[in-house]
């Protein structure tokens, strides 16, 4: 099987994008005509159409289903490569700490509107508030080993 999808599963992968894809055309173009006569403002039902809904689905199950695929194979390399996965799983564990350190430090503070308007509870804000600093941490990170490969290559 791994052969095969080597081999072909590009041009396989290519074939079911476009057969999908012309589907959804056919499917939208059956409807497009009734949908485009609605006018908005006298008809609200224009927005209980459903001529879009194979396609938004069929996304969502190509995204479900590749997300899988990827983890799943991860998984089997890790397992059956384990010297190889060892950066790897290294940098998962210091992703795992920078994040979970961030997290602890935020403070959940949560403004009257927010919390109104968008039902925002002091988890989610310190959710959001450490995985913003996660990803400032981590960019910093990231600047730092580039300069430093730079003057080390200069060097050389």
């Amino acid at each position: 099987m791994y052969k095969f999808l080597t081999k072909n599963g590009q041009l396989l992968a290519f074939g079911l994008g476009t057969l999908l894809t012309i589907i959804f055309y056919v499917s939208v173009s059956s409807g497009l005509e009734e949908f485009t006569e609605l006018d908005l403002a006298k008809d609200p039902t224009r927005f209980d159409t459903t001529i879009f809904n194979f396609g938004l689905m069929t996304a969502r199950i190509l995204t479900i289903v590749a997300g899988l695929i990827a983890l799943v194979f991860g998984l089997y390399h890790t397992v059956t490569n384990p010297k190889g996965a060892l950066k790897f799983v290294i940098g998962i564990a210091v992703f795992a700490l920078i994040f979970f350190g961030s997290y602890s430090m935020s403070e959940g503070a949560v403004k009257e509107s927010w919390a109104e308007k968008f039902a925002i509870t002091p988890d989610i804000s310190k959710f959001v508030e450490g995985s913003i600093t996660a990803t400032i941490a981590l960019l910093g990170i990231a600047i730092l080993i580039f300069v430093l490969g730079e003057v080390r290559n200069f060097f050389k």
